[in-house]
Order: structure tokens, then sequence, then C-alpha cells
């Protein structure tokens, strides 16, 4: 799934830029973009968390979120294209049923280099959308995780990459 020419916040993308405020995880040092009306949430899984307001969906609907994981990687698997196949296969694994839609090659904000893996699932009584966003710096990979209902895909996916504008990876290991 290659970016619209036109999507804000992307590079290459001929579209202005959206400015958001930049929520940064300290532990990390890792940042990205939060669209006004969403919430940080406490998660001790992730460095970052975003949710979309509960306003903003009906009752029961999937609510829509970006998660961003900063965790070591192996010295062996320390590159993309070790990497990615042992997210996907991992993804396939871990939720029976899940598909792959598209791994796709691209460079985050700051000359990073990455992969764009989307993902669909059935979360009952949901069908959600995963769209991951991979890279890696020396030993440490930073994943961007935004998710939706199917249905909101084509509304968020400009928020969802707007947010990468502020893109910066994480630096450090996270500890308890």
């Amino acid at each position: 799934m290659a970016s619209d020419q036109n999507t804000p916040g992307v590079p290459g993308s001929s579209a202005p830029a959206i400015t958001w405020p930049v929520v940064r995880d300290e532990a990390t040092g890792a940042a990205v973009g939060c669209p006004p009306t969403w919430q940080r949430l406490e998660n001790a899984l992730t460095a970052i968390t975003l949710a979309a307001p509960l306003t903003m969906i009906d009752e029961g609907q999937f609510r829509p979120n970006l998660t961003l994981t900063v965790h070591p990687v192996p010295k062996d698997a320390a590159d993309l294209q070790v990497y990615c196949p042992a997210v996907v296969e991992g993804m396939l694994q871990a939720i029976p049923g899940s598909h792959v839609l598209a791994v796709d090659r691209l460079t985050l904000p700051r000359d990073h280099p990455a992969r764009q893996i989307l993902f669909a699932y059935r979360e009952p009584p949901h069908a959600v959308v995963l769209l991951q966003y991979l890279t890696i710096v020396e030993h440490l990979a930073t994943t961007v995780s935004a998710s939706c209902a199917v249905a909101h895909f084509e509304t968020l996916l400009p928020a969802f990459e707007a947010c990468l504008a502020a893109f910066e990876p994480g630096i450090r290991e996270r500890t308890a």
C-alpha cells in the first residue's frame, strides 16, 4: 500500500504538512504527532498509546488507536529484511485468521528506512485494520501501530500518516 502523493505529513507528499502536538516518551526518546482531540493513555506495554475520543465512535465500536513500542532486537535480526518477516510471522501466529494485505518499503521522517505492513483481523465483533511502521536504529526496533475498524480506515489513514510527520525512533531501551 503505497502512500498517496497528497497525504499530509508524509515524505514525498504534495499536501501541506499537518502540525500536531508532539508526544514523546522520555524513557526511549521516541516521538509521534498526536491528533488534537486524541488522548494519551497509560499502558505499561507501550512507550506511547494514543486513542481517539470516545465521542468519535458509537458505543460498542472498536476505538481507533496508535501505539509506539521500542525494544531491543538481537544482533542477527537487526536488519529490516530479517526483522520484518519475523514480525509478519509473529502476527500471523498470534492472531489466528489474521491476513497480511501489504508490505511496503518507505522512508520515515529524518531518513529512517522502514517497512509498512497492513494487516486485517477479526476481534469479534469487529473487523480491524492494523497498519504498522517498523524501523531499526542500531539495535532498537521502533514500531508504530495504528488500528481501527475496517469501516473507519479510509477516513483515519491520513491522520495515522500525519502522526508520522513528528516521528522519531527510540534511541534508548525502556527500563522498568
